[in-house]
């Protein structure tokens, strides 16, 4: 057996201290045999054993020798009854004492000592011979029902010991058996015959003889009818002496009690006349009440269906303001794409003037580089031609007609530069007006969504659309009518001049004093305003802006003018031969190409006579440089007329809805300026 299956007789704690003293283990011990019900159980067999050992002394047997010479079998069996009684309860040191005492109980076994036994669940009980041995020792009988019962009572309940069951017996029997009758009982009988009864019974259980009974009886008979007799006599006279005062007193409360009824009567038939007269008075209040009822209901119908009528003309108004907040929205996004594009457009036109300038500068350099070389070769071939074919042309002459060719060229060009300028400055203030249309009409939508989402029960009065506003102009101005790219109303071409252009803010003005649209119902707050003066603000910054962009675009042009005309007329070369003008000019061709500014230049061809004049050449497809080139720029020419309608497609707004929108901006402007 290992350590681990050895269980310990004591459960020692955690808590328990490792050494104990010799008090603390005495305490210890003795609470753990308390609590487990070991104490009194070694307290009896230790004091047993003490009694035996002293039994096997000399004065030991002298008293066991003296009581089994003094015991009789009936105080035998009572002893049997007290040590199973005992020993059935447990009652172990009281049973080791009397034990010591009586030595007849030897029948009984030894009591166990122990915490674990299966003698505790199972009692000890006498065998069947014994205990009807026991019972008719002490006058009980086997056939008797009294010994019966306590048979019964003994085995078949197996709860009790013999002395309690004999116990228990007895005082069945003593119930069943009648009570003794005392003198209380005669007066708790309820009946005559009963009561002559129980006083027989009471004579005989005081041991008198019959015939003495009978005569008593007799006699008491006697007594009581006579008795009786007198009683019911005092009764009946009783009796009609309290009737007939019951009769005069009956009497006299009728009388009482008619007179208070007849004066009820009197006042119920006053208050039926009051109550029939109040009734009266309350129908006439109640039928009164009644029409004024009526007359209320139908004034409240007619309110109700006047309230109707107003609800379906609230729900019908708040339908049109959803709608027109729903267009408004529309309108601002549309207003916002615009706004993008046409800041797009801005970005690219800004990027395009730089890429001009750009290329003028470009071709004014290679111009400039190829001229001196041009003048240089001409020069050199004009001697060689003049050494081989000797002609007789001055050099004055020759020297004229170059200059004067070179000088048509130039204004051709300088023209088509400055046709090139007028567009470029009119798309930037077409640009810079429909901006300004733009940010007007995005200022009043975001106004009116502002205040449509904060006052929904407020009516909106939408102002009545203005036209487009559409302008007509010559064909050879700087201001032209285009259509295309979306476009159905006529676009306004702004001024060429920056003088023009600083007088557009008074047609501006004068578009500001339209007059205003009505827009009641409105409920701005501060914050509002402040929003809407801001973009304002912003506006005017922008407007200005572009136009300090557009007056440095008009001294720019102004300078390359002055500096094209310096270049252009710095070196007066001398030619020899007016054919190689014509040469030179396609030269030019082959070296810089087309350009913008070149596409708008006439070609002017020149043929040599015989006799020195020269005319315009009658034939255009003649071998040379300029019919190699004539392709060319016939291509060059097509494409930048696409850009042209790509730029002008990709620009195109729908004016229309701005000329709709200026009345709200107008509207709008004046109710924040006021």
């Amino acid at each position: 057996m290992t350590e681990k299956n050895i269980t310990p007789a004591i459960n020692l704690h955690n808590d328990m201290p490792n050494e104990l003293s010799s008090e603390e283990f005495q305490k210890y011990l003795y609470g753990w045999f308390q609590d487990r019900g070991l104490l009194t159980e070694l307290r009896a067999h230790l004091r047993k054993q003490m009694v035996n050992v002293l039994k096997d002394s000399a004065m030991g047997h002298t008293v066991a020798t003296q009581q089994k010479q003094s015991l009789s079998p009936k105080v035998q069996g009572i002893n049997l009854l007290i040590g199973e009684f005992l020993l059935y309860h447990n009652y172990y040191y009281s049973l080791s004492v009397f034990s010591t005492e009586v030595p007849a109980i030897s029948v009984l076994p030894e009591f166990p000592l122990g915490v674990n036994n299966e003698w505790k669940t199972k009692k000890w009980r006498f065998m069947e011979k014994d205990m009807w041995d026991l019972l008719e020792t002490l006058g009980i009988a086997r056939e008797s029902d009294f010994g019966e019962k306590v048979y019964q009572s003994y085995y078949k309940t197996d709860t009790e010991p013999l002395l309690t069951s004999i116990i228990n017996c007895i005082k069945l029997t003593n119930k069943g058996l009648p009570p003794n009758r005392s003198c209380e009982n005669l007066f708790e009988c309820s009946t005559y015959e009963e009561w002559i009864k129980t006083v027989g019974e009471l004579l005989q259980f005081n041991n008198i003889s019959t015939p003495n009974i009978k005569d008593i009886l007799n006699t008491i008979v006697n007594l009581v009818e006579t008795e009786r007799k007198r009683i019911k006599k005092e009764a009946v006279d009783d009796l009609l002496q309290h009737r007939i005062k019951l009769e005069e007193e009956f009497t006299k409360r009728y009388e009482e009690q008619k007179k208070k009824l007849k004066l009820v009567t009197n006042s119920l038939e006053m208050e039926k006349t009051k109550v029939l007269n109040e009734q009266t008075r309350k129908q006439k209040e109640v039928d009164q009440f009644s029409v004024k009822v009526l007359k209320h209901q139908n004034l409240l119908q007619d309110r109700y269906h006047t309230l109707i009528v107003r609800e379906r003309d609230v729900n019908k108004k708040e339908y049109n303001l959803k709608q027109k907040e729903e267009c408004l929205q529309t309108q601002q996004q549309r207003l916002q794409n615009g706004f993008d594009a046409l800041y797009q457009e801005q970005k690219a036109l800004a990027d395009l003037q730089k890429k001009v300038q750009q290329e003028l500068n470009e071709h004014r350099g290679k111009f400039n580089v190829a001229f001196f070389d041009d003048i240089q070769k001409v020069m050199n071939g004009d001697q060689e031609s003049k050494e081989s074919e000797n002609v007789e042309l001055s050099a004055e002459d020759k020297e004229e007609m170059c200059q004067k060719e070179l000088i048509v060229q130039l204004q051709v060009e300088n023209k088509a530069l400055q046709n090139i300028n007028l567009e470029q400055r009119a798309r930037i203030d077409e640009l810079t007006e429909r901006s300004s249309l733009l940010l007007r009409d995005l200022e009043s939508t975001q106004a009116a969504v502002n205040i449509l989402s904060t006052n929904n029960s407020s009516v909106l009065t939408a102002p009545p659309l203005l036209p487009p506003t559409s302008y007509t102009f010559d064909r050879n101005s700087a201001r032209s009518v285009r259509s295309g790219g979306g476009e159905d109303g006529s676009r306004v071409i702004s001024p060429t001049t920056s003088r023009e252009f600083r007088n557009l803010g008074n047609w501006r003005e004068v578009k500001r004093r339209l007059p205003p649209r009505r827009v009641s119902g409105f409920s701005s707050s501060t914050s509002d305003e402040g929003t809407t003066n801001k973009i304002l603000q912003e506006a005017r910054d922008k407007l200005r802006r572009l136009e300090e962009e557009s007056e440095e675009v008009d001294r720019h042009y102004q300078r390359f003018k002055l500096k094209r005309a310096q270049d252009s007329f710095t070196f007066s070369p001398c030619f020899n031969d007016i054919g190689n003008a014509q040469w030179l000019s396609n030269l030019n061709k082959d070296k810089f190409g087309t350009s913008s500014v070149m596409e708008y230049i006439p070609q002017h061809e020149f043929t040599i006579r015989k006799d020195g004049s020269r005319s315009p050449a009658s034939n255009l497809d003649e071998a040379g440089p300029s019919n190699v080139q004539s392709n060319k720029n016939k291509k060059t020419t097509d494409a930048v007329c696409k850009d042209s309608e790509v730029t002008s497609i990709s620009s195109g707004l729908d004016l229309g809805t701005s000329g709709v929108s200026l009345s709200h901006v107008d509207s709008s402007e004046e109710k924040t300026t006021s």
